[in-house]
């Protein structure tokens, strides 16, 4: 396991397995291989990967299911490359959906870490084991509270050398991130992917073409939520349902307004 992690099924871990096959030639050449979409957030980490030019601490914005978290874990896998980040004593990661608590972050907590070995401040506070850095990842940074957004302040203004912390965030909005952390951090920002590009995606995974077409439409630009739904039978008969049912409210209203007034007069206006 990861340096101060316990095992976890974490929803981000969920969220966007998959969207990120390579093989190992491609790993070795590009560490992003398999991310769809994103080529501008992309071409900036591989920039400064190529030339060893790295923020102490990144913010990765955007909505769920657009892959930030796969691409953090992505730029760790390059940046420690001795082991997988799973059991790597150099990495720290916290994706959980659960609030995350002060004593997961504190150098000093009042009571030992629920889910970690060691808390964010204690794991960085350590020299790297066995890499040249060491690399922690905090999933939806908006899970602190803005008390506890203010203990992560002080690791991002008093940065240790040789360290990347690596921050995931739906938004800039102040109420789910505060601004002196966001100006603390580089920001990269990544946007919705082109439907084909989901689709094809979806179809390199053993996806039926007809189905990932369907997905990738109903997906919002989102390769996590695509991948997520891509053997779940539900999701599409749900959208059939919602289509049917609103093909029904759309003609339900059309009758009403085409139905003659006590006057004899229709009220849809020609609309029939």
């Amino acid at each position: 396991m990861a340096a101060g992690s316990r095992p976890a099924s974490g929803a981000g871990t969920r969220e966007c397995q998959g969207a990120a096959r390579r093989t190992d030639a491609d790993s070795v050449t590009d560490p992003f291989a398999g991310i769809v979409g994103h080529s501008q957030a992309l071409a900036q980490l591989r920039s400064q990967l190529e030339t060893d030019r790295l923020a102490h601490a990144y913010l990765f914005v955007g909505e769920a299911g657009l892959g930030k978290s796969i691409a953090a874990r992505s730029l760790a896998t390059a940046l420690l490359p001795e082991a997988p980040l799973t059991r790597h004593p150099d990495y720290w990661e916290d994706d959980r959906i659960k609030p995350l608590s002060i004593n997961e972050i504190r150098l000093l907590p009042d009571k030992p870490p629920e889910f970690h070995e060691l808390s964010l401040q204690a794991f960085l506070n350590l020299k790297p084991a066995i890499g040249s850095r060491r690399v922690a990842l905090v999933a939806n940074v908006g899970r602190l509270r803005d008390q506890d957004q203010g203990v992560l302040l002080k690791t991002l203004e008093e940065p240790h050398p040789h360290r990347v912390i690596v921050l995931t965030s739906p938004s800039l909005n102040p109420f789910v991130v505060l601004p002196t952390v966001v100006s603390r951090c580089q920001r990269v920002f990544f946007h919705p992917v082109p439907a084909p590009e989901i689709e094809k995606l979806l179809v390199g995974h053993g996806v039926d073409a007809k189905r990932a077409g369907l997905l990738a439409d109903l997906s919002s630009g989102r390769p996590g939520w695509a991948m997520r739904r891509a053997h779940d039978a539900g999701v599409i008969e749900l959208h059939h349902q919602w289509t049917r049912a609103g093909g029904a409210a759309k003609a339900t209203r059309r009758t009403r307004l085409c139905s003659p007034s006590p006057a004899g007069r229709s009220s849809c206006a020609g609309a029939c």
